[in-house]
């Protein structure tokens, strides 16, 4: 079985404010993630980039092998929703439609 990862850039552009970006809410993560019991199964880790810039704050999880890919993740609503995501990888909620990066 394949680890579950769930990588949240800390780069160059997510999370710089200076840059017009908004902070990376990476306490609010591991919170939720112990909270829903998901710290058992996933894992996070915050690399120095991802890549996608303009599109900051960018998420990225591994989960099953698989990779999904969410931009602009920038609001408490939208960590809630990775958190929701990653319960059930099967549906992806409303507020991640639009924010779903089309990379595999």
């Amino acid at each position: 079985m394949s680890q579950n990862i769930l990588y949240v850039c800390n780069g160059c552009c997510c999370g710089h404010i200076e840059k017009g970006n908004s902070l990376v809410k990476n306490s609010l993560f591991h919170e939720l993630l112990a909270a829903e019991d998901l710290d058992k199964t996933v894992t996070i880790e915050k690399p120095y980039c991802l890549g996608p810039c303009r599109m900051a704050n960018v998420v990225k999880a591994r989960i099953h092998g698989k990779h999904y890919w969410f931009s602009q993740v920038n609001k408490e609503e939208d960590v809630h929703a990775v958190i929701q995501f990653l319960k059930n990888p099967k549906e992806i909620p409303k507020v991640l439609e639009n924010k779903q990066l089309p990379y595999d």
